[in-house]
This record gives structure tokens, C-alpha cells and sequence, in this order.
């Protein structure tokens, strides 16, 4: 098997980037409907070309850990998930964290996996995204929240 993190992994990374009020847990039923937007990472070993990893935050979840990484006050970040605003910090703030969870599928003598690229999802996914999320060996499915805000999903799947 390939690196691939488990929850109290996700739950360490999220609370050094976002606090100590980040709460992660397995989730019990599975994957359900996503909040939209949601943002997705594409991690791809050097040397290949297609991905063979990805992440999945939901917009509850992007919200609040945006807002956390940046230190936007939570009453902010509440107002906006209420509002479905997404503000402009959130793209390069979850950029970064996806970026920074890289680290998760690395270890020593494994290929290397790195960030590729992110993209913004406004409806279920499909094509090779659908097929990677729905086939790939390798999958987490977490309820994450960083309190106050309400609970969402994130989801890694490696191929």
C-alpha cells in the first residue's frame, strides 16, 4: 500500500494550520451530498502525469478552515457560510492547506506526490475525478469542523 493518512493524521495537520478547535472524525455513513462549492486537490507523483490522489473539502469544511488559516474572526466566517459567500481568500487558503497535506501521502521511500492543481467544484463531480474518488483503493471519508462553524466533509482518496 502506498501512504495514505488516517483520521487523527488529518485531525494533527488541521489543528497546526487552523487551531485546537478543529474537531475530525470518521464518518459513519460514508460520503454524503457535498455542501457546494467544494474545492478538490489533484496530487500526482513525480514523473507521472495523470493524479493519482486527491482531496475533497467541502464548502462548510473549506469555509472554516480558510478562515481559521488566515485568522478571520469566526463570527466572519459563520455569516459567510450562512450568506454561501465564498470570499476571495478562500482559493489561495485552501490552496495552501491542500498544498501542505501533501506531506500526508509522502513517506520515506515512496514516490513523491506533490500538489498538481485544484479545482472548484458546483456539482457532483465526473470523468476522471468521478472514477478516482469512486474506484480508488485508498479512501477517508471525515467529518471535519473547526468550532463554531457546522461540520462538513473531507474526503482523500488515493489510487
Amino acid at each position: 500500500m502506498k501512504p495514505f493518512p488516517h483520521a487523527i493524521d488529518v485531525k494533527d495537520l488541521l489543528s497546526t494550520l487552523g487551531g485546537t478547535s478543529v474537531t475530525v472524525k470518521v464518518a459513519k455513513q460514508g460520503l454524503q451530498s457535498l455542501e457546494y462549492p467544494a474545492f478538490a486537490a489533484l496530487f500526482t507523483e513525480d514523473g507521472a502525469t495523470e493524479a493519482c490522489a486527491t482531496a475533497v473539502a467541502d464548502f462548510n469544511v473549506a469555509m472554516s478552515l480558510a478562515g481559521a488559516f488566515v485568522r478571520i474572526p469566526p463570527s466572519v466566517v459563520l455569516e459567510d457560510i450562512k450568506r454561501k459567500a465564498c470570499g476571495e481568500a478562500v482559493w489561495p487558503a485552501m490552496y495552501e492547506i491542500f498544498n501542505i497535506s501533501a506531506s500526508l501521502l509522502n513517506a520515506t521511500g515512496a514516490p513523491h506526490v506533490r500538489l498538481t492543481g485544484m479545482v472548484q467544484l458546483v456539482v457532483e463531480p465526473s470523468g476522471w475525478l468521478a472514477d478516482l474518488l469512486t474506484k480508488a483503493p485508498q479512501r477517508l471519508e471525515l467529518e471535519a469542523c473547526i468550532s463554531p462553524c457546522p461540520a462538513g466533509q473531507l474526503l482523500f482518496a488515493r489510487s
